[in-house]
Formats: C-alpha cells, structure tokens, sequence
C-alpha cells in the first residue's frame, strides 16, 4: 500500500556472510515505489564503528537534490538501527519501516 503523501522506507535484511547487513527495500510514494539497497559494513574509521553505503536499485524520476536526500535519510535510519542493536547485544534488526513527510 502506497501512502497518500509523504514517504515509506520499507528496508528487510537480507542474508550476507560478507557484511554487518545487508538490506533490501523500496521507497514509497504515491507516485512510485523504487528499490533501494543498503550495505552496513563495520568501519573502525567512524566514530561508531559503521560503514553505510545506500544505493537506488532502480530507475527514478527525482532530481538529484531529492534522490540525495532520500539516500541520506535511509541510509540514517539503517545506520541506527544497527546501531541500536549492536549497543544492545542483537542482531541487526530484520525489517526497517519508516514513514517520513514530504
């Protein structure tokens, strides 16, 4: 079900050996729904110990301001997901959903 305004990040884990996570998902608007991948990998680099690569697995009509937001947002809500999971001894979490205003 799309909403009727604003956006929803549905994001599942997939099964990877070779990363933390590994999520597969879409974006939804009223107007479309566009697949997205997420890769969190540990980064001893950041200040919390994670890597988060988001990428579009689709074509998409946005601009590049909307597309880079879009990417940034959900790559945020992964990132604390795991975060969250790690701080508490859990797996990362199976399935991500977010809905956000436009």
């Amino acid at each position: 079900m799309k909403p009727a305004h604003g956006l929803r990040f549905v994001l599942e884990r997939a099964s990877s050996e070779e990363v933390l996570a590994l999520y597969r998902g879409t974006i939804e608007t009223a107007e479309q729904s566009v697949p997205i991948v997420i890769t969190v990998r540990t980064d001893p680099s950041t200040p919390d110990g994670l890597g988060v690569e988001p990428r579009l697995d689709g074509p998409t009509d946005w601009d590049d301001k909307r597309r880079t937001t879009l990417l940034r947002q959900a790559g945020i809500m992964a990132r604390s997901a795991v975060r969250g999971a790690r701080k508490d001894g859990l797996p990362p979490p199976r399935r991500i959903q977010r809905w956000r205003d436009l």
